[in-house]
């Protein structure tokens, strides 16, 4: 069986098969690029691997890293098959400088982005936190009884970006039930506590000032009188047919 210990470099085959062992090209210290499909402009495919295989197909580099560069309209894509997805091991994705370039572009943008957090300064600030506008049930209550409350409307909504809310309710009733005592309403996000929130009322009684107080996951009912310590709003103030609207913006 004959050896080939050299090639001739005008030598021209339309496709070279080689079985058996490994092969190495460019693998000596001369550190020479390696060209693969530069003819005319017909477009070129490169396959690493057997089509077939079941297995991942490394491409390892030295300690520079690989770089993939085109030409042209500079397009690289990265197509796995099926439900493949293109992943990240241990090291980053960053631009090639501070702040150089952006991920998606203005008629190219991403479908949903997927993070533990959204930074806008270096870091300094994260956004960890956002809900979209999210539905509850508000629950009106009289001495922290609901006995024999009914509703033509009991709706309750609310946004969170990072830290702050912004919360809506809306509460018509049909009957006040029988329990006795301090007006409230349960349902919302946990807050700081002695958080004002804007009450506009309908067919509710009060004296002065109609105020909501947010404490907890729990908005009081209060009257308001200049120079005066806020009383609290009771069953005395409601009807059967009350209607309130609630509005606050809060820091959780």
């Amino acid at each position: 069986m004959a050896t080939q210990n050299s090639w001739n470099s005008k030598v021209l085959a339309d496709a070279v098969t080689l079985n058996g062992g490994a092969v190495a090209i460019g693998s000596d210290a001369t550190d020479n690029a390696i060209n693969i499909g530069t003819g005319a402009d017909t477009g070129r495919t490169v396959t690493i691997g057997n089509l077939n295989c079941a297995t991942a197909v490394d491409v390892i580099t030295g300690a520079g890293g690989a770089s993939i560069t085109t030409t042209g309209n500079s397009n690289i894509t990265l197509w796995p098959a099926g439900s493949g997805v293109v992943s990240v091991n241990t090291s980053c994705i960053v631009p090639t400088a501070d702040r150089a370039n952006s991920l998606g572009s203005a008629t190219n943008s991403w479908d949903n982005v997927y993070a533990d957090g959204l930074s806008f300064d270096g870091g300094a600030n994260i956004l960890a936190k956002y809900k979209k506008e999210t539905t509850f049930t508000p629950v009106l209550n009289f001495g922290e009884g609901t006995t024999g409350i009914t509703y033509a409307t009991q709706t309750g909504k609310y946004t969170r970006i990072g830290n702050f809310v912004i919360l809506h309710i809306h509460v018509a009733l049909t009957s006040k039930g029988t329990d006795v005592g301090i007006a409230s309403v349960t349902g919302a996000l946990a807050a700081a506590s002695a958080t004002p929130a804007l009450i506009t009322p309908n067919r509710i009684t009060y004296a002065n000032t109609l105020l909501g107080l947010v404490n907890g996951t729990t908005i009081l009912f209060q009257n308001v009188k200049s120079g005066s310590v806020p009383s609290h709003i009771t069953n005395a103030g409601f009807a059967n047919n009350s209607q309130f609207k609630i509005a606050c913006t809060y820091f959780v």
